[in-house]
């Protein structure tokens, strides 16, 4: 029997944005996370020896403060195996409070930020909020990554995010998740996924300014995608993209719904039951996180390539080997450099 390694907690379908390409769609009915519905998700994963990460997402989570405390408090007292916490944002409504709990309770915090203020703006909104939220957590010294939505629209600016990051010392990495065509963006005829060659283009110049920007910090900010290529050619690939390729994903809905993984939340074709009587074998029935042997099999990178979210094969389709041009510009760019850094 699978061991449950990934808790995704869903504490509220409400938020204060309306991103243009949010994969949750437009939610019919907006609703907290009840206590007993979180505690029994919790006593779900209590026991074992194996760690255990618990990501607090929504809706926005900072919406619910109290949800997030009860959280942080359950799994320190009642938690017996190892674990680690951490939170999805998109930062407008963190307080010193938050910054503070975050710091004290070791939150490993992920903010959702898209572009340079006017781009994040046009995208997502209330990014003069966002970037209070940041320079909070910059004065609490709570280290934080940035998790950047590519589109076809925010691609040519992704150099100009690397820039503006470099003003913030606790920014420790960013990751590039490309669109999922899910909810808002598959609805969408204004958001769209970039262009092959115009994505190797944007990337390597965003890789660029990365390096410059590195050379100047004691700390350097890391691409998500660069590390997980750098450990694949050291010999560390992994047999799986994230534990919801193994089946170890387990999100968990506001209302008790379980499905495999936070993107496939709602859909019900991956709809693993309840709380209270949830089917194991629907959480591993997300697939392959390869693009297609096809695609694969001709790629230099074909042996050791991390692969692509599994849910964002499935929704994208044939696009999903948009991954490929990322690892292709990453590997050309540290070729280039005759050295993995």
């Amino acid at each position: 029997m699978k061991v449950i390694r990934y808790l995704i907690l869903v504490v509220t379908t409400r938020c204060n944005l309306q991103c243009r390409y949010c994969y949750n769609g437009e939610i019919c009915y907006t609703t907290d996370m009840p206590e007993n519905i979180l505690r029994q998700a919790l006593e779900i994963v209590g026991e074992g020896k194996s760690p255990i990460h618990i990501q607090i997402t929504g809706g926005e989570p900072a919406l619910v403060p109290n949800k997030i405390d009860v959280i942080l408090e359950s799994v320190r007292k009642k938690l017996a195996r190892p674990y680690t916490v951490g939170i999805q944002t998109n930062g407008t409504l963190i307080s010193p409070d938050l910054a503070k709990k975050f710091k004290m309770y070791g939150v490993q915090v992920g903010i959702s930020l898209d572009g340079p203020p006017g781009i994040n703006e046009v995208l997502r909104g209330k990014t003069g909020a966002t970037l209070r939220g940041m320079a909070i957590l910059e004065h609490y010294r709570v280290p934080f990554w940035i998790t950047t939505v590519v589109t076809a629209q925010n691609l040519p600016f992704l150099d100009k995010l690397a820039y503006m990051l470099a003003g913030f010392k606790e920014v420790k990495g960013i990751g590039l998740d490309l669109l999922v065509r899910k909810g808002r963006a598959f609805s969408s005829s204004e958001i769209a996924l970039p262009e092959p060659n115009e994505l190797r283009k944007s990337v390597k110049s965003f890789l660029m300014a990365l390096d410059e920007i590195n050379r100047r910090r004691s700390v350097p900010i890391v691409l998500r995608e660069r590390e997980k290529l750098k450990k694949a050619l050291a010999g560390f690939r992994q047999s799986f993209f994230c534990h919801a390729s193994k089946g170890e994903s387990m999100a968990v809905m506001p209302d008790g719904s379980i499905f495999p993984c936070g993107q496939t939340a709602g859909d019900p074709k991956f709809f693993a039951g309840t709380v209270w009587n949830f089917d194991r074998e629907k959480l591993g029935s997300l697939g392959s996180f390869r693009v297609s042997e096809s695609v694969c099999k001709d790629c230099s990178l074909e042996k050791v390539c991390p692969g692509d979210c599994p849910s964002r094969v499935t929704y994208n389709g044939q696009d999903a080997n948009l991954i490929c041009s990322i690892y292709r510009v990453i590997s050309e760019v540290m070729s280039q450099k005759g050295s993995f850094k």
